[in-house]
């Protein structure tokens, strides 16, 4: 793109690949999901069941229910004021970024089935480890033995000052 004249869109190379300016499906913020502002973003505002701290989590992995960010933040200030709307930006914010809100994240502490997809591991056997330390167990030996007698001389060196 030129910067010496006029803005043309036709230049620009994100609107040659996306005429219509609509943000990428799939990619980036998108305040109301893929599917844009629909009737169900109305009414997930109005819906307390989507608002109420920890109530919101269990009714979303109840029903399968999802909210978009733009009316989980109006339905927290609608339902808890300034204060509401706050905790909802903050919970955008970390959904956005980690994926998961805050009670899915509070619901994964108390969760003690594992997740889909996790394998429980056999533990280990420390014996069938090949380790260095079996190879050198004479030296530890000799540390143990020497250890107390080395801390005795040192403590007596630090009283007499010599």
């Amino acid at each position: 793109m030129d910067d010496t004249g006029p803005y043309d869109p036709t230049t620009d190379p994100y609107y040659r690949s996306n005429p219509s300016g609509a943000a990428p499906s799939g990619r980036g913020f998108q305040p109301f999901g893929n599917d844009g502002l629909t009737f169900g973003d109305i009414l997930d505002v109005i819906n307390p069941l989507q608002h109420i701290p920890v109530i919101s989590t269990l009714y979303r992995s109840i029903t399968g229910d999802e909210i978009d960010p733009i009316p989980r933040v109006a339905g927290g200030a609608l339902f808890g004021g300034v204060i509401g709307a706050v905790a909802s930006l903050l919970n955008v914010a970390i959904e956005d970024s980690t994926g998961r809100d805050v009670g899915d994240h509070l619901l994964a502490l108390v969760d003690t089935e594992p997740a889909a997809g996790d394998t429980p591991t056999e533990p280990t056997q420390l014996a069938a480890v090949d380790s260095p330390v079996r190879e050198h167990l004479d030296v530890l030996e000799w540390a143990r033995r020497e250890a107390p007698q080395v801390a005795v001389a040192r403590a007596g060196s630090i009283y007499t000052g010599s």
